[in-house]
């Protein structure tokens, strides 16, 4: 699976803006949980389905793995 780095550019703006979400509400380390969760595989899956949620939605959805897989 594809971490953060191995994006080009355009994608990395989307997920940046995900992990200042997440940073903002949640704290801790973003990324770890980003590159942790499931979302690099729905991104490369279905990059459109993706970014037509906004990133608060993805921000919640990875936090949300992250506690249920505690």
């Amino acid at each position: 699976m594809k971490k953060y780095k191995d994006f080009d550019e355009l994608d990395q703006l989307f997920f940046d803006d995900v992990l200042e979400v997440m940073e903002k509400k949640y704290g801790g380390k973003p990324l770890e949980l980003m590159e942790t969760s499931t979302f690099f595989k729905r991104y490369e899956q279905d990059p459109v389905y993706v970014q037509h949620h906004p990133p608060v939605y993805w921000a919640d959805f990875i936090h949300e793995q992250y506690m249920n897989h505690k």
